[in-house]
């Protein structure tokens, strides 16, 4: 199953989404960044299980800068 993440610019910006996205019922949790990803440190959130397009225009119209990535 592929693992879905939101990434965000800061950890101030994780604490933010992470309670939009509990507002919105879509379950989610804050982890560090996968090295797949970035070798950088970092948190995001891991969005279990992947969203579909609603539930992902709905997080994009959060307004706050992020990427949506998934990993296999």
């Amino acid at each position: 199953m592929a693992r879905q993440f939101l990434l965000l610019e800061n950890t101030r910006a994780v604490i933010q989404a992470e309670n939009h996205l509990k507002e919105l019922n879509i379950p989610c949790r804050v982890m560090p960044v996968p090295r797949a990803i970035s070798s950088e440190c970092g948190m995001c959130l891991e969005i279990t299980p992947p969203v579909k397009e609603p539930q992902l225009e709905k997080i994009k119209a959060l307004a706050l800068p992020s990427t949506i990535v998934a990993l296999d």
